[in-house]
């Protein structure tokens, strides 16, 4: 029995293009928003349904990402009728002819030989994000194409991809050299006709001209900033409009406007997720000290948890809070020594550690963080140097506002959390009153 997905799935002109290419493998993509992980999960539901008892796995780099992304497009994508059964625990969907549809991470990094794809047998791959991939993830899954399915019809064996624009191996096998049985069908914002109207504005008012050329506009020769402290190919799938924050210990680190112009930032963050930034415009330093000890009443932060850029009127904010509420925030002074805890890299002040633990959690996707425009722009603008003797230093908060035109004050706040729950702040602050 031959299923039909076509009427639960209305693909663009572009995705079309990908489905009846005739390669044997395919790779769609080379900007966002152009539709890559519906493309991939559509492609991997057809060809399971076209054949019964068919198997195939759609990897991506990082289990985190695989589940937040296209894990959850698969859902959205697939009727549930056509589902016989989800096993939750090793990421296994039964489709209702006896199809498997596996997802995989392949971090080379954490497994070089790639064992868990030793034994493996499929009938198709899809690979999300593939830049993100050592090129020997796809080698090895092409050597696993030779799935039969039970009634002894062998499947079309294929692999598709995604990418974005990057310097990789996809770049040499889709685009520079073109091999045979290879075909790369580009797909930009601008094709997809489901994409909000705003979307390309608001990304070329985040992305620094470099990433927009290679995001927007899909180029191949767009290089990256080698001093961008934060590029945005880590942070964009870190971003969520829907986050339930752990009820588990809860850090705030609070920003206060120095200027006119600028607003003084609250942010929580839980140890994983970023998910709260409350702004307050025109405060002064009694009422924002009275607004952070509500906002720690209602999540129960605790005193120690509270970081509070003490610098300037920042310090009124502390005072008034220990006078009048008794609560013994946390002083962040960023021109102070870093806290030494890494023998091999050390950093010009607490500012420089603070921003690279932040770098790192995005890096390694260790957080999610509420999709928040003012954001994303600030964290994007940071750069930094290494000097010869390994020192690390982040550029500081006045070079920031010269590139934003305005104060950093919501990726300080944020920095500020991720200090606080990794550095353990109060032991370095001089003259605390515990």
């Amino acid at each position: 029995m031959l299923i039909d997905f076509r009427k639960h799935y209305q693909p663009t002109e572009r995705q079309i293009a990908f489905h009846t290419s005739d390669a044997k493998f395919r790779m769609y993509g080379g900007a966002m928003g152009g539709g890559k992980t519906y493309a991939l999960c559509a492609e991997a539901i057809q060809l399971s349904l076209d054949f019964a008892g068919n198997r195939g796995v759609l990897v991506r780099k990082s289990l985190v990402s695989l589940k937040r992304t296209t894990w959850i497009t698969f859902f959205k994508l697939i009727p549930p009728h056509f589902i016989k059964n989800i096993n939750k625990t090793d990421l296994i969907v039964t489709l209702i002819n006896d199809s498997e549809v596996l997802f995989m991470d392949a971090d080379i990094s954490k497994d070089p030989t790639l064992n868990k794809f030793r034994g493996l047998e499929v009938g198709w791959f899809g690979l999300e994000e593939a830049n993100e991939l050592d090129v020997k993830v796809f080698s090895t899954l092409v050597t696993r194409l030779r799935w039969v399915c039970s009634n002894g019809i062998q499947p079309y064996w294929t692999g598709f991809l995604s990418s974005n624009p990057e310097l990789c191996w996809v770049k040499d096998r889709f685009v520079s050299k073109k091999l045979p049985d290879h075909d790369f069908i580009p797909a930009l914002p601008s094709d997809n006709p489901f994409l909000d109207d705003s979307y390309i504005a608001s990304m070329k008012d985040i992305l620094t001209e470099e990433e927009a050329s290679k995001y927007l506009e899909g180029s191949w020769e767009a290089k990256e900033r080698p001093d961008q402290l934060i590029p945005y190919r880590y942070l964009k799938d870190l971003l969520s409009n829907e986050i339930t924050p752990f009820a588990t210990e809860v850090f705030m680190g609070v920003d206060v406007a120095r200027f006119g112009d600028d607003t003084s930032t609250i942010a929580l963050y839980d140890g994983f997720h970023l998910f709260a930034l409350n702004e307050y415009r025109g405060l002064d330093t009694q009422q924002l000290a009275r607004q952070v000890a509500l906002t720690a009443g209602q999540y129960r932060v605790k005193n120690q948890n509270i970081v509070i850029d003490a610098v300037g009127i920042g310090g009124g904010v502390v005072d008034a809070l220990r006078t009048q509420f008794r609560i013994n925030a946390v002083e962040f002074i960023g021109g102070k020594p870093a806290k030494q805890i890494d023998s091999a890299v050390q950093f010009v002040n607490l500012r420089s550690q603070g921003y690279w633990m932040l770098r790192q959690a995005i890096l390694n996707e260790e957080l999610e963080i509420v999709n928040n425009k003012v954001l994303v722009e600030e964290l994007v603008a940071h750069t930094f140097k290494i000097s010869s003797d390994r020192t690390i230093m982040v550029e500081s908060k006045d070079k920031v506002k010269s590139i934003l035109g305005r104060s950093p004050d919501k990726s300080d706040a944020v920095m500020m959390c991720i200090a606080q729950s990794k550095l353990n702040l109060r032991n370095e602050i001089e003259a605390m009153i515990l």
